[in-house]
């Protein structure tokens, strides 16, 4: 059935969560992490598990989020503009961030998670210094009371030597569709009474679980502007409201896992030694004959 109707509701916009008391032990400065590139963020990465022995990331080798902000950030994405045709085999930028993934891999910056429990419990245990994720992940970082003010939220590294790339990215969101079925009419009214303008609700749903939602008009309440007290007064959803405005658009098709289920096989093969290009070449083979 085709749509008749879709609402962008909820966003997970991506921001660079950091440990301030490890940054500094490490000779670091907040600003220093400030307009990264992710060869720097390994660098400094590889400075803060010398003096502190904390690992710099906590990562899935089965969930490539991390892929797909670093591509974003560059205007590209899994598929060509159309949202139909597998970009994966000359796709410059997927290279650079699968070459960046190896090299946190290699340099031994990286806590392997296996689980979302796993990657929570490497947060409020104190295991990571980053964080780079969607905002989402602020009510679970925020469970850990006894890590109030320790940490700040800074903008996404960018790919280096990729001239599109920007200090900002996604990682996903929600949205409804009302489908051209009997009832449409009223489904759609009290989606637009509700998503489409309930600026309150809004804010119930950013001061409950951290939301942040699409209406611009939502972002001129009082919860987005609210300092908090855990990031050191920072004013953490102004500045992931600021952070949207730069994330560039890309078409992500339908087929973003069914793709990622080929990458996740090809960049363990490429971690074990097979050549960059082969791995992307072969991805697309694999991606061009099961995506039609």
């Amino acid at each position: 059935m085709a749509s008749s109707m879709v609402f962008h509701s909820i966003r997970a916009l991506p921001g660079l969560y950091i440990r301030k008391d490890y940054v500094e032990q490490a000779g670091y400065k907040v600003d220093d992490l400030m307009d990264l590139d992710w060869g720097q963020y390994i660098e400094i990465g590889k400075k803060i598990k010398a003096v502190t022995g904390k690992d710099m990331i906590s990562l899935d080798p089965n969930d490539l989020g991390i892929l797909r902000m670093m591509i974003q950030s560059a205007g590209s994405w899994y598929l060509k503009e159309d949202g139909k045709t597998p970009d994966l085999g000359g796709n410059a930028a997927l290279k650079k961030a699968m070459e960046l993934y190896k090299k946190m891999m290699e340099a031994n910056i990286v806590k392997v998670n296996a689980d979302w429990s796993q990657f929570i419990a490497s947060i409020n245990n104190g295991d990571v210094a980053t964080v780079p994720t969607g905002n989402w992940i602020t009510p679970s970082v925020k469970a850990e009371a006894s890590q109030s003010g320790k940490w700040a939220i800074l903008p996404m590294p960018k790919l280096p030597d990729t001239p599109n790339s920007v200090y900002a990215t996604n990682l996903g969101g929600s949205s409804w569709y009302v489908m051209n079925v009997p009832g449409s009419e009223t489904a759609a009214n009290f989606m637009a009474e509700t998503f489409g303008s309930n600026v309150d609700m809004y804010q119930t749903l950013l001061t409950k679980v951290g939301a942040i939602g699409t209406l611009k008009a939502a972002a001129q309440g009082e919860a987005y502007s609210k300092p908090d007290e855990f990031f050191g007064g920072q004013q953490t959803v102004n500045d992931f409201a600021k952070w949207t405005a730069e994330i560039p658009k890309v078409n992500y098709g339908t087929s973003t896992y069914a793709i990622e289920d080929i990458l996740v096989v090809e960049v363990q093969n490429y971690l074990n030694g097979k050549n960059i290009d082969q791995v992307l070449s072969d991805a697309q083979s694999q991606a061009e004959a099961q995506i039609k």
